[in-house]
């Protein structure tokens, strides 16, 4: 199954619930975390590390948006949200292998598009175009997925490949002007992207 399930009111299928707040910094300064920031060594500020159960992540919090707790991996929402957001943007991760439900990026991708047209009736899936990735070189897949129902309708997924594992990247709204205007945001958060390092999933 794939990650898919609208993060304001449901649970997520592969998401952690919690994201671990501790980083090491004896991980943080290990041979492979240096070879992925090589490519970022232009930059004029170091990323922030995000901590997970399934890794480390090189990311940058979004500008007038902090972490909280919440879905996922890692959990943000605008600043002054309140108890209910009403938009979020959350990081999860699946393992893939022909072990794993998945064998590769692409039938995961295909995963979470089957089982979300199967669970909304209304439901309409639209593939944009992929996503540049300037700091690692990479093009990101994306989809949009719209439920046609009056809650949690709206969610954008950027698909990022790691070794073994897929890593989401997830807009998720209730409403639809929030949902496009945060769309600029994400895709800024998204190419913030500089690397990982990842726990194994066998």
């Amino acid at each position: 199954m794939g990650i898919l399930g609208f993060c304001l009111n449901r649970d997520l299928c592969h998401a952690r619930q919690r994201a671990s707040f501790l980083v090491l910094f004896v991980v943080c300064t290990s041979p492979a975390f240096l070879r992925a920031q090589q490519k970022a060594a232009d930059s004029p500020a170091p990323p922030e590390i995000i901590a997970t159960d399934d890794g480390l992540l090189a990311l940058t919090t979004p500008k007038g948006w902090i972490r909280a707790d919440g879905a996922g991996a890692a959990y943000f929402v605008p600043e002054a949200s309140g108890q209910n957001p009403r938009v979020c943007i959350y990081i999860a991760s699946a393992p893939i292998s022909s072990k794993a439900g998945a064998k590769d990026l692409q039938s995961y991708i295909e995963s979470d598009i089957s089982n979300f047209n199967s669970k909304y009736k209304n439901a309409i899936v639209r593939r944009e175009q992929p996503l540049e990735l300037p700091q690692m070189q990479l093009r990101a897949s994306v989809i949009t997925f719209r439920s046609g129902e009056k809650t949690n309708s709206f969610e954008q997924v950027i698909y990022i490949p790691d070794v073994g594992r897929v890593w989401t990247l997830v807009l998720s709204a209730k409403e639809e002007p929030l949902f496009t205007s945060s769309l600029a945001v994400f895709h800024e958060f998204a190419q913030s992207y500089r690397g990982t390092i990842s726990v194994s999933p066998d």
